[in-house]
């Protein structure tokens, strides 16, 4: 015997009528914006052009000099205004920014926060020469420790940004300069053949003295 009320079985067809009428509120929005909105309405070719100028910040720093913060993207709202902008806009900060890792901490963390679809969208990245290889461990990304030294080159490059066109190292990119740092090769070995090898074909690997 059922215990269920009658309002219970109601609750199903209550919540598909809501989703309908939701689903109408959007798309009736959605329809407005593209009637009303001054930068909807404007060609595709323009509003590239604005989408590019609004969102290029240049480099966006994983990790905040010591005592400092890291400042917001000032375009990246844009993406939130609507559904269309979200369409049209959201990867485009992956995009045309640089994203810079001065640890491996820096790149697990970004590893595991973004979607598949962010990480594809990035293109340009840095890191410092100092910066620790993450290595694959019992199935998840670390930062390695001393035991797993020798395992450090085992994740390719590819399988972090698998369309990325260009990586900078920078010998003073890191905002905390720890002692032991200074006992580094220049231009660590391991990091050159981490985004040099034979899988990462075609990536531009560029050497400078400092990220600015």
């Amino acid at each position: 015997m059922s215990t269920n009320s009658g309002e219970d079985c109601l609750m199903p067809s209550t919540a598909t009528a809501a989703a309908t009428v939701t689903r109408a509120i959007n798309a009736a929005t959605a329809e407005r914006n593209d009637r009303e909105s001054p930068l909807l309405r404007l060609p595709a070719e323009l509003r590239n052009q604005i989408y590019e100028y609004a969102l290029t910040d240049g480099m966006y720093e994983l990790r905040a000099p010591k005592g400092g913060i890291c400042p917001y993207p000032a375009g990246i709202g844009i993406a939130g205004v609507c559904q269309k902008l979200y369409y049209e806009a959201s990867l485009l900060s992956f995009t045309l920014n640089e994203f810079h890792c001065g640890v491996a901490a820096d790149l697990v963390k970004l590893h595991s926060r973004l979607s598949i679809r962010q990480l594809s969208a990035i293109t340009n990245e840095s890191f410092s020469n100092h910066m620790q290889i993450p290595v694959m461990f019992n199935g998840r990304l670390m930062t390695p420790s001393s035991e797993m030294e020798s395992q450090r080159s085992g994740v390719c490059f590819r399988e972090f940004f698998p369309n990325a066109q260009r990586v900078t190292l920078a010998e003073d990119c890191h905002p905390y300069p720890y002692p032991y740092y200074g006992i580094r090769p220049r231009w660590d070995p391991v990091i050159s053949s981490w985004v040099g090898g034979r899988r990462n074909a075609g990536l531009v690997i560029v050497y400078k003295e400092s990220c600015d």
